[in-house]
């Protein structure tokens, strides 16, 4: 058996940008980087984009886990309860260079859970989900979000499922207002094929000499989405947008204050424009919010590595008639 290490399997958190060739967060280009600096003993420093948000969804983890947990167990009839494992060790693949770790793993003891179904009224969907077994639990937070779970999330889960050998997995997602949703998947044989296909893809390209990269995105002019910010979050992101201009204002001393505000912005416009392929403009009240998505080009090997094409967002907030 291989040696496992970060640079030969593909994780849980990684297989989404795979499948999707891209993400908010990364691409698969830089994916290959890391797997290929680590591989001859380097550090491929990536930025850090939403730290705020990472570092809000390691810290309530745990208690989005307990609680999902406790409201599993609560809805379990006669002898059937629900035991939650915090796993601390990898998962592997069988046939496949992937691999995942769990935020939880829940298993369904003596009989049967029944739950509400998050996807009803939906065509196809039944009104309740039937659950037995063993299946993962994935926790997530979303500021700004009410809705069901991101695609890259679901993809996520589905490659718990398939290193766990589980039929069913269950997201935890922490809304706005403090609200957990449950949302339970079944396996999607399908959506399983793809991500084993983009793995495979993904080592293959990997293994060659010299790597094969992702075949660079032409750059585009950018498009401009123009968006109404919702009332019901008008006062958030209004405060928001002052704070990060007085934070600016402001002496050195609030660099790390500024830099949580403009996290926070920057997870609520990335909502606005899920497919990551617009610059979005907002006005908030007497705020304009400009997130412009800046290109750079591909840049050849000369005497350093060579680069992929990526972008970086700009953040340019003005007050009234300010430009």
């Amino acid at each position: 058996m291989p040696k496992l290490t970060k640079e030969n399997i593909i994780g849980g958190s990684e297989i989404p940008t795979i499948v999707l060739k891209g993400s908010r967060f990364s691409t698969p280009n830089q994916i290959m980087h890391k797997k290929l600096a680590a591989k001859s003993g380097q550090v491929y420093e990536q930025q850090v984009m939403h730290q705020q948000a990472l570092d809000r969804g390691n810290f309530l983890e745990p208690g989005i886990l307990e609680w999902a947990s406790d409201y599993l167990d609560k809805q379990c009839l006669g002898e059937t309860y629900v035991h939650l494992q915090i796993p601390d060790k990898a998962y592997l693949h069988d046939t496949s260079r992937l691999g995942v770790s769990l935020d939880g793993l829940l298993t369904i003891r003596g009989g049967e859970l029944q739950i509400d179904n998050p996807f009803k009224g939906l065509e196809g969907e039944d009104n309740q989900v039937t659950l037995f077994g063993t299946g993962p639990l994935e926790a997530k937070t979303d500021a700004y979000d009410d809705g069901p779970p991101h695609q890259e999330n679901v993809i996520q889960l589905h490659a718990q499922m398939m290193c766990t050998k589980s039929d069913w997995g269950i997201i935890a997602k922490l809304g706005p207002k403090m609200r957990l949703g449950i949302y339970p998947y079944f396996r999607d044989d399908e959506l399983c094929e793809m991500i084993l296909d983009a793995t495979d893809d993904f080592w293959r390209r990997c293994d060659v000499e010299p790597p094969a990269y992702y075949p660079e995105l032409v750059e585009e002019k950018n498009l401009e989405k123009n968006v109404e910010v919702a009332d019901g979050i008008n006062t958030d992101i209004e405060q928001l947008a002052k704070d990060y201009l007085a934070c600016k204002d402001a002496s050195n001393q609030q660099g790390s204050a500024t830099t949580e505000v403009k996290d926070a912005l920057e997870l609520y416009l990335a909502s606005l424009d899920p497919e990551d392929k617009h610059s979005v403009n907002a006005t908030v009240g007497e705020y304009k919010i400009s997130w412009q998505k800046v290109h750079r080009k591909a840049q050849p090997e000369k005497l350093v590595p060579s680069k992929p094409a990526s972008f970086y967002r700009k953040l340019t907030i003005t007050k009234g008639e300010e430009v």
